[in-house]
């Protein structure tokens, strides 16, 4: 660790948060263009494909086994207490266990792309053959990523956020110009799918650099892995994967049995709501994904009553992320998929109930992040399993009573809202002793009187414009973000970020503390 430098990150959050919002923007106004593109050049069925070659390879996820997500906390302790060995133990110790499952990610990969005929509803040989090969691609791609997934660990783990988030940006955004440029010549989803693996072999060698760079004396041996370090971080990682799996589970199951009820057509509708929600739900998870080396290190320095304070601000915090965000999509959702995709797929029911069934999950997702750090996760990762496998069987039994994508979106609410938005503030007030009114009212009272305004707005738009999409997304959308924006700016954002606002849009080097 280098002289100075604070054990538990909290001066980096502000930088590498706004470095990460910026190059969100930046990929989610790029990322419009691909599906749009695919649709208008190749049709539903095919933008079907695509998505359904994402639900399959997305289940390799669960093999992983959560050790990826937990090697951050891992080295953001031991470098707490400076402990230079421990952090290279827990990295070989972690490299070890990603390069065996990568290795079987790679196998499996070319198991299930021989086993796709039998997951498709009416589809002809060449839309079976691109399916095919997208699997393949996209397979191996996940194969790499877990190669190399101890060096993103490594990097957040030493709070090195900045970097993290530029290496996505830079490596995303390539990646779609890549792929616009490659529909607009005339090549299909399998030419997208090589675009997707050379994404990843330039964003695994980026972060095998930087890691190196961030974390001196860094040293990754198959000789330094520890037997009883790999258990724990198994114990560790496991738990956490069972939350994990929860989302895989419920997210391209239900996705899966769309395409085997509906067909592929039915499934680019389902996905585009439900893909807008995770879109502008990574605003605040990228901000839940730096507490966790961040609360860890506060575990390790003994800190208990700034613990407690730390999960009421940042549950806070990232409620005054999400509020907005999700009264935009349930709101104005149905406009902006009709300005994105066309109104065919501008169905407001299902666009409304799919937001309304995730809103839960992204309203608390700092809360989710925090228990991993301060290794609570547990029992809330078996709740969610639970909820999980409730809406898989609900959306089963939706899709055979011929309720379809509208039955589908209530069985994921249910339990989902429950798991999420009940059970897991609750839990966390029990763990932490914190009263379930104070929690409740610290986190939710301002952003609340935030937001209501905004939504207000974003109504009154659709009102006068019923319509007419683009007046209606832009009058009550500039009208409550100016006042959403206001409120902000005076109550709720840190002098630091200020500050550093400041110093970005005046194109100034901010001398201030950060």
């Amino acid at each position: 660790m280098k002289p100075g430098e604070a054990s538990d990150g909290r001066e980096r959050l502000t930088t590498g948060l706004l470095v990460s919002w910026l190059s969100q923007i930046l990929l989610i106004l790029s990322g419009f263009i691909v599906p749009r593109m695919i649709d208008d050049a190749m049709g539903a069925a095919t933008l079907g494909i695509w998505d359904f070659g994402w639900s399959m390879v997305s289940y390799f996820g669960l093999i992983e086994g959560g050790i990826g997500s937990s090697v951050n906390r891992y080295v953001a302790v031991e470098r707490g207490k400076g402990d230079q060995e421990g952090v290279n133990r827990i990295a070989s110790s972690a490299a070890l266990i990603q390069r065996a499952v990568g290795s079987v990610v790679i196998l499996l990969t070319i198991g299930l792309a021989w086993c796709i005929p039998y997951n498709l509803k009416d589809v002809g040989p060449e839309l079976e053959l691109q399916a095919r090969w997208l699997v393949m691609l996209l397979g191996t791609a996940t194969g790499l990523t877990m190669f190399g997934a101890v060096f993103t660990g490594i990097l957040t783990g030493c709070h090195r956020w900045a970097t993290h988030h530029s290496i996505y940006a830079i490596t995303n955004i390539l990646s779609v110009v890549a792929m616009v440029i490659a529909l607009g010549l005339g090549f299909g989803i399998i030419t997208l799918g090589v675009i997707q693996l050379c994404r990843e072999l330039l964003g695994r060698s980026l972060r095998v650099i930087y890691a190196y760079k961030a974390c001196d004396g860094l040293r990754i041996s198959m000789r330094l892995a520890d037997k009883s370090t790999i258990r724990s971080m198994l114990g560790f990682g496991g738990r956490m994967a069972i939350g994990r799996i929860s989302r895989i589970l419920l997210a391209q199951t239900s996705s899966i049995l769309v395409m085997s009820f509906l067909g592929p057509a039915q499934l680019a509708m389902f996905v585009r709501p439900r893909s807008l929600v995770r879109q502008t739900s990574v605003f605040p998870q990228k901000f839940s994904f730096m507490l966790v080396p961040t609360v860890a290190a506060m575990v390790a320095a003994d800190k208990t009553r700034e613990v407690r304070e730390f999960v009421i601000k940042s549950s806070r915090t990232g409620l005054y992320m999400s509020a907005p965000l999700i009264a935009l999509l349930a709101i104005g959702g149905p406009d902006l998929i009709h300005l994105w995709m066309g109104p065919d797929y501008a169905n407001p029911w299902l666009i409304g109930l799919l937001t309304m069934a995730l809103a839960s999950e992204v309203f608390y997702q700092p809360l989710d992040s925090l228990l991993i750090g301060l290794n609570l996760h547990g029992k809330p990762a078996l709740v969610m399993l639970g909820a999980a496998l409730a809406g898989i069987i609900g959306s089963w039994v939706a899709l055979s009573s011929g309720f379809g994508l509208i039955g589908v979106a209530v069985a994921i609410g249910i339990p989902w809202t429950f798991a999420h938005g009940v059970y897991l503030p609750l839990f966390t007030c029990k763990k932490l002793q914190i009263p379930p009114t104070e929690f409740f009212r610290s986190v939710w009272l301002g952003p609340l009187v935030a937001t209501l305004p905004f939504a207000g707005f974003l109504v009154a738009g659709r009102v006068i414009f019923p319509d007419r999409p683009i007046e209606a997304l832009a009058s009550g959308g500039l009208a409550g973000g100016a006042v959403l924006g206001v409120f902000y700016w005076c109550r709720v954002l840190p002098d630091s970020m200020k500050r550093k606002l400041i110093s970005i849009l005046a194109m100034r080097p901010n001398k201030g503390s950060i």
